[in-house]
């Protein structure tokens, strides 16, 4: 069911967003990255997330990080036999890609 996704919608799949969320500069470029990732969902693929995850906008790096432990915890919590399920997979490892990249480019800007 995951590869169907992978065929039918890769561009909201972790594969293809990946390296641009490991190759990102800095916060804003962060940002930016993940921006696009949402704004690449349709309405129709975001019906399949809990109401938490559908918003194609982030309000900062503090809803970055609420969005990814939501998501993460919505998918261990989550039947992998239904049908929403790979959306919420590929929503749920963007998006912990993109805190941890995150935590990382605060520990640099810290000087950690």
């Amino acid at each position: 069911m995951a590869s169907d996704l992978l065929e039918r919608r890769p561009s909201i799949c972790f594969a293809r967003w990946k390296y641009p969320i490991q190759v990102a500069l800095d916060l804003d470029q962060l940002m930016l990255v993940v921006a696009a990732y949402l704004q690449s969902w349709t309405d129709d693929e975001l019906a399949f997330l809990p109401p938490e995850l559908r918003a194609r906008t982030l309000g900062g790096t503090t809803d970055l990080a609420a969005r990814a432990v939501i998501a993460s915890r919505s998918e261990i919590n989550f039947s992998r036999h239904g049908k929403d399920y790979p959306y919420l997979r590929e929503m749920a490892l963007t998006l912990a890609a993109a805190m941890s990249r995150l935590r990382y480019l605060q520990s640099l800007k810290a000087g950690i």
